[in-house]
């Protein structure tokens, strides 16, 4: 049974899409695109034995979009863009005309010379965090809570490095 943390967010406007995109041109340079989207909903997932876990009370949740069964992004609020100097005006609403009409099935799948740099969902609180079984879907435990922020001793710094 795989365990995963399913991350709701309990108010409108809370689920943050982010996506980078980038192309090799011809002449060696990288031509790039980047957008971020505001969805009134979404849901998230982090594996239960993610390397970084939230701390109970974090504001924001940041999730890798392939965990889970699915984001389940409905109505998008925003949605804006950020491009490379380099691309002309005419690449550029080519790509927003693109993205806004077939979405991420066209970053992922479209026919283009972009490739897929980096994406990630944050949720922003107040949230609502589920234990679920990934396989079942199941709810296994409702309302869990992450733990403490653990604060490191007076005069320590253990990350990156010990300062003693």
């Amino acid at each position: 049974m795989a365990k995963q943390y399913r991350i709701t967010p309990l108010e409108k406007k809370r689920a943050y899409y982010s996506l980078e995109m980038y192309r090799k041109n011809d002449d060696g340079s990288v031509s790039w695109f980047n957008t971020n989207e505001c969805w009134r909903f979404a849901q998230g997932f982090l594996d239960e034995d993610e390397d970084v876990i939230p701390y109970d009370g974090q504001n924001e949740i940041h999730c890798r979009i392939e965990r889970g069964w699915g984001c389940e992004f409905d109505d998008q609020i925003s949605c804006h863009f950020e491009f490379s100097d380099d691309l002309s005006e005419g690449e550029r609403n080519e790509v927003e005309e693109h993205y806004l009409s077939g979405g991420l099935s066209w970053a992922y799948d479209g026919d283009h010379s972009w490739e897929h740099e980096h994406d990630s969902l944050t949720i922003v609180g107040p949230y609502q965090v589920d234990l679920v079984d990934f396989s079942t879907h199941k709810v296994i435990e409702e309302n869990v809570k992450f733990p403490p922020k653990q604060e490191n001793p007076p005069g320590e710094n253990l990350f990156p490095f010990p300062t003693k």
